[in-house]
Order: C-alpha cells, then sequence, then structure tokens
C-alpha cells in the first residue's frame, strides 16, 4: 500500500474517531478544563522548564507523551494549557483508535472494530485529558506487534519506529505487549520443536512474522519501563493472594460488571462463556489460525492488565461498575473482537451476520448504560482567571477535576534589575 493509499484509507477512519471522541469528551475542546495530574503532575511538573521534563518517572513509570505535550502547551501560553492539553489528547486517541482498526481490519470487520471503541461503556476519566491517553495508546502498541508486518506502512519507516518508541515509553503497556510477545514466541518454537501444527501451523510461524523493527522500538522501551519501574517501584500492599483466587475474582466477578454493567451469571456460568469462547478461538476451523491467534494474543494482553486493580488493598470499590474502569477499557473492547472471531470460527454465523450480532449486543449494553457513554461536564473552575494569577509571585491554589483536586503552584518573585 502506497503512502496515498494509505492515507485514502486511514484518515477518514481517524477524522470519524476525532470527532466521535471529540462529542463524548464533552466540554472537554468547548470548555477546556484540567483533569486530576494533568495540572498536579504534568502542567507543574513542565512549569519553569525550558526543556521536556520527559524522563520524570511518576507513578512508577515514564509518561513521556504527556510530557511532551505539556512542554508543547508552553509555547502557547498559560492560558491555553488546557486546550492543548485537551485537542491533543483527543486527537492521540483518534490516531490510536484508527491505526488499531487499520491493522485488525482483515481480522475485525473495520466498522465493528470502530463501533467497539465508540459504542462500549466507558469512564468518562479516560476521555480528553492527556493523564489518560494511555488506555488508548495501547492499542496501537498491541495492534503494532501482533499482526503481521505491513510491507509498506505508510510513512517512514524511522517515523513509525520512532512513534512506537514513545508510545513504549508512555504506560507501563509495552511491558504487558512484550511479555505476550515473548510467550508467542517460546510458543512457536515449542510448536515447530514438537510438529504440533497449532492454528493451521500459523504457532509454528507466528515468531517469524513479527516485524523485527516493530520490535526492537518497543521492546526498547519496555525495557526501559521495567528499569524505572525497578528503581521507582510504587509501594506493595503487601498482601498477596493465590493465583486460583485472583483469575476467578478477575473473570467471574470483575469482568461481567465492566463489559456488561452487571453480573447477570452465576461464575461457573462465567467459566462456561470463557470456554466456549476460548474453544472457539483455539478450534475453530471457519476463520484462518492467523487471524484467531491474534485475537487470542489482543485477549490475553487485554486479561493481564485486569490484574492491577485486583492487587489493591481494597478492591471493593472495584465491584461496582465504572470505578477503576479504565483497567478493564482494553479487555471490554477485545471481548467483542473475541466472541465475534470464535462465532465465525465455529461456522455458527457467517462473518457478516456475526458482526451484525454482536454489534447489536455492544448497542443493547450501551442503551442500558447511556450515563457512561459520554462524559459528563466537568466543573468550571474559571481556568482563565487563574492562569492570571498565576503571573503573580506567590503561592497559588489550582483546583482542577474531579472535585477534590488540587495542587499549589509557587510563581517564583520577579527579578528587579
Amino acid at each position: 500500500m502506497n503512502l496515498i493509499e494509505h492515507r485514502t484509507r486511514v484518515f477518514p477512519a481517524f477524522l470519524l474517531a476525532f470527532l466521535v471522541l471529540a462529542f463524548k469528551s464533552n466540554d472537554a475542546l468547548t470548555l477546556p478544563q484540567f483533569f486530576a495530574e494533568d495540572v498536579s503532575i504534568f502542567f507543574k511538573g513542565q512549569l519553569g522548564h525550558s526543556l521536556p521534563q520527559l524522563w520524570v518517572p511518576y507513578a512508577g513509570y515514564l509518561h513521556v507523551m504527556p510530557r511532551l505535550i505539556a512542554w508543547i502547551g508552553t509555547w502557547f501560553g498559560i492560558a491555553k494549557a488546557p486546550l492543548v492539553y485537551n485537542l491533543a489528547a483527543t486527537l492521540l486517541d483518534a490516531a490510536a483508535v484508527a491505526y488499531t482498526c487499520h491493522r485488525l481490519r482483515s481480522v475485525v470487520p473495520f466498522p465493528l472494530a470502530m463501533l467497539t471503541f465508540m459504542a462500549v461503556p466507558v469512564s468518562g476519566e479516560i476521555l480528553g485529558t492527556i493523564t489518560n491517553a494511555q488506555w488508548f495508546l495501547q492499542f496501537a502498541l498491541a495492534a503494532a506487534c501482533f499482526t503481521e508486518a505491513e510491507n509498506s506502512p505508510g510513512w517512514p519507516l524511522w517515523v513509525r519506529d520512532l512513534a512506537l518508541f514513545l508510545l513504549a515509553v508512555t504506560g507501563p503497556f509495552s511491558i504487558f505487549v512484550m511479555l505476550v510477545v515473548g510467550g508467542l514466541a517460546a510458543a512457536s518454537w515449542l510448536d515447530r520443536r514438537l510438529r504440533m501444527g497449532l492454528f493451521e501451523g500459523y504457532l509454528a510461524t507466528f515468531s517469524r512474522r513479527f516485524e523485527p523493527r516493530v520490535i526492537a522500538s518497543i521492546g526498547a522501551g519496555a525495557v526501559i519501563q521495567v528499569m524505572v519501574l525497578l528503581t521507582h517501584a510504587p509501594e506493595s500492599s503487601g498482601e498477596h493472594q493465590s493465583m486460583f483466587h485472583l483469575l476467578r475474582i478477575a473473570f467471574t466477578e470483575l469482568a461481567p460488571i465492566h463489559v456488561f454493567g452487571a453480573d447477570f451469571l452465576t461464575g461457573n456460568g462465567w467459566l462456561v462463556v470463557y470456554a466456549l469462547l476460548f474453544w472457539g478461538l483455539i478450534a475453530g476451523k471457519h476463520v484462518d489460525g492467523g487471524k484467531r491467534l491474534v485475537v487470542l494474543a489482543m485477549l490475553v494482553f487485554a486479561s493481564a492488565e485486569m490484574f492491577a486493580p485486583i492487587s489493591m488493598r481494597d478492591v471493593t470499590p472495584v465491584y461496582q461498575f465504572m470505578l477503576a474502569d479504565r483497567y478493564f477499557y482494553v479487555f471490554k473492547v477485545v471481548f467483542w473482537w473475541a466472541v465475534f472471531t470464535a462465532v465465525v470460527a465455529k461456522g455458527s454465523l457467517s462473518r457478516h451476520e456475526a458482526a451484525l450480532t454482536v454489534a447489536t449486543f455492544i448497542g443493547l449494553v450501551a442503551v442500558t448504560n447511556p450515563d457512561h457513554l459520554r462524559r459528563r461536564p466537568f466543573v468550571d473552575y474559571h481556568w482563565k482567571q487563574t492562569a492570571r494569577e498565576l503571573q503573580e509571585p506567590g503561592p497559588h491554589t489550582v483546583y482542577s477535576n474531579p472535585p477534590g483536586w488540587g495542587v499549589v503552584i509557587e510563581t517564583p518573585a520577579r527579578e528587579t534589575p
């Protein structure tokens, strides 16, 4: 695919994703406000520095893209900072969605993939903020690694490699991606060694289908994040539970609540659902093995991420729909991709029929959770007035959404000649 053909296909998807995400973000662009760490970490951390603070960790890992945006925001003045942050976040989110749907277009129909991003109920905190842009960017990392290399990606390879590296050092997700890549490489080697022929022979050759430059770019970022995590690890809860117990909580108690908004089956009932899902992905013959393997890899990646919230001291709040929902976002999107692929793979429905059926179920979940399709309006803390106050020497308390967040910023006195 040449550059013109690539832009012709991807740009309309990017534009659609941007418009929908801007609408879902409510007043992020019409009445720009800071959100949580947008001001307390990234704005405050960049204030007074002429160079971007790219390599300053927070919460145990690096956030290069938000810090890069915070630096760019200084070019436009303090008063415009929330608008720059929110606009950049929405652009990044839309680019990640369009890129992911494009890379998976042969696996999941483009309209269905786009619908899962746009219609699944989400916590408003991940929309239109640089703090939470990483929850969209992780999809691009996984899609780049788990799908076959493109002969012509549509832009210079060094641009793609640099972009993937920057995403890899934004959030801890490159670590999860590379763990899955390592697992796939080991399984591929074992399949070749034992000549099992799993996934119609695709597993045996899967490690050879990885794009070396993509793996190198994301792998380098993952190594850096691991090093930062080892030297700046957040405090552990000190509580250790068995893996079986964690698996049971994640898949039979928490995942249903965050995917559907309610837990309407018993634990054993959900185990049957997952067993059928995995059986379709592993043994289905009506979808070629390579595509099933890509979806399975995405599902493993999504599942690993759900363990973060259940490592907290008190997991009780996570049982409520939309609390700590960002940890389940990738799973609730990939879950529907897995359902579509498993149904088609078992020959139960045609590709078109399965897409319509899954889209219908996504629509039912959406209409039963209408309050979670769009972010609620933020409280207006009158940023322009605050920006003027920040010009004056002395300490200033800057408030941000959600209510209760605030930070004290010290403006130094001007030097007299």
